[in-house]
């Protein structure tokens, strides 16, 4: 079917980027409309698959329509992520028309913060703190800046920065829904929960579980080097089924109560969808999505095969590198404060820690701290528990040729370093006790 431009959107605004392409990506590139197009492109570039998305994406850019715009800035930001910088400087060139754009500035400024630092914050601090420019370019060039800062060590102007657009920005964001999804969960699982054993066979599926910057795709792009297992980032497949559910009036946690017929519909959902690009049958898909540590009992449920991989950090490193980012207000309400902060990462700890367990999910532990000193040890943890052979090449994650497509692309890309551990020491002023009993909860 031909989606309107209204449905392409809305797909594409919710994040249900599997949905374009199981839909479009069958269809021959000369039968789709310019709208088509655009969303098919956006989505595979969300899907982490660049080259396939520029194949897309470049022919629009010489079009007349709105589609040209973001089609280029879209390309644009390919070049970023997979540090096509010369590429970026040329196309931004060929298209002076489009410098002195909102989005056009912003990429100056960032490509003037590759080779000038300074430079380049005093040039993402004014996109910043112009009021007349769209919030959303405000916002990326004020969490650019305050990682920049963040770099050069000054402290205090980046946390002063993230908090000051945090103030601004969150609004009336309120984190009490995912609180009381938390605490319900928690709830069933000191009365004793279990989730039902359902009877499914699904190809080998395994998920990276952990909070948002907690290492989750640093430990992706290692283990997707293996031969053996095929990394599917933050994958939309669980957003789907959820969506799915809910819009038909049915709980995700009641998901076993659907005839089987149901289930197994609601299954090929996320089966087809994250093994889309698998090229070999046989294969471990990894899956990162944000929503797995806050759903482990309906994923337990919908995919009773499955494998866990639980990565830790320090809950105080998790948070600052959650402030000092930006994440979508009504997906993330949580993340524009430290108070929000530890109420969410207090709750996840308890969560993913008891239910592992108690539901006895077949699962292995890394900490991040150990994954960047000891790699090989972590990473032979994970696969055995896959039961797949090591691999030299999982060690080195900046030779994964699938650039990731999250926050932690410049990290990822580098060789594995300690650079980000005890980072929390920079700005020990926003940590109180609680914050470091849960620290020592978490074994640090």
């Amino acid at each position: 079917m031909q989606y309107s431009t209204e449905q392409l959107l809305w797909l594409a605004n919710h994040g249900f980027h599997s949905a374009i392409l199981r839909e479009l990506l069958p269809i021959p590139a000369s039968s789709l409309s310019e709208d088509s197009s655009l969303a098919l492109g956006l989505a595979l570039r969300a899907r982490g698959q660049f080259a396939a998305a520029k194949d897309r994406l470049l022919p629009l850019t010489t079009a007349s329509g709105w589609q040209a715009d973001n089609a280029f800035f879209a390309v644009l930001e390919i070049d970023l992520l997979t540090g096509q910088t010369d590429e970026m400087i040329a196309r931004l060139n060929q298209s002076p028309e489009r410098l002195g754009t909102e989005r056009g500035r912003l990429f100056q400024a960032r490509m003037l913060a590759k080779t000038e630092s300074a430079a380049g914050i005093q040039s993402l601090c004014g996109l910043a703190s112009d009021s007349q420019i769209s919030n959303h370019i405000r916002r990326l060039a004020a969490f650019d800046a305050a990682n920049l800062l963040d770099k050069a060590g000054d402290f205090k102007a980046a946390f002063e920065l993230a908090q000051k657009f945090h103030r601004e920005m969150a609004g009336p964001a309120n984190p009490q829904g995912l609180l009381e999804h938390l605490d319900q969960q928690i709830d069933a699982l000191n009365q004793g929960f279990r989730p039902h054993w359902l009877h499914s066979q699904t190809p080998p599926t395994a998920f990276i579980v952990g909070v948002p910057r907690s290492g989750t795709t640093l430990l992706e792009q290692m283990l997707d080097n293996h031969t053996q297992i095929e990394g599917i980032g933050e994958f939309d497949g669980l957003s789907e089924i959820v969506h799915t559910m809910t819009s038909q009036g049915v709980s995700p946690y009641r998901f076993a109560e659907l005839n089987e017929s149901s289930q197994a519909n609601l299954r090929s959902i996320y089966v087809q969808g994250a093994r889309l690009f698998s090229t070999t049958p046989d294969a471990w898909t990894l899956d990162k999505n944000l929503l797995t540590w806050s759903s482990l009992p309906f994923l337990a449920e919908l995919l009773p095969t499955a494998k866990f991989i639980h990565i830790q950090r320090d809950p105080r490193d998790v948070a600052v590198s959650i402030f000092l980012s930006w994440f979508d207000y009504n997906q993330h309400p949580w993340t524009s404060n430290f108070r929000d902060l530890y109420a969410v990462l207090y709750r996840a700890h308890a969560l993913i820690t008891r239910c592992l367990r108690q539901c006895r999910l077949e699962h292995h532990v890394v900490r991040y701290e150990d994954l960047v000193t000891k790699p090989k040890d972590e990473v032979q943890g994970c696969l055995r528990l896959l039961g797949l052979p090591f691999e030299e090449k999982t060690l080195t994650p900046e030779s994964n040729l699938r650039t990731a497509n999250t926050l932690s692309v410049n990290q990822v890309s580098q060789s594995l370093n300690q650079h980000s551990v005890g980072r929390w020491k920079n700005y020990e002023w926003m940590f109180d006790e609680d914050w470091h009993q849960l620290a020592f909860a978490a074994g640090y």
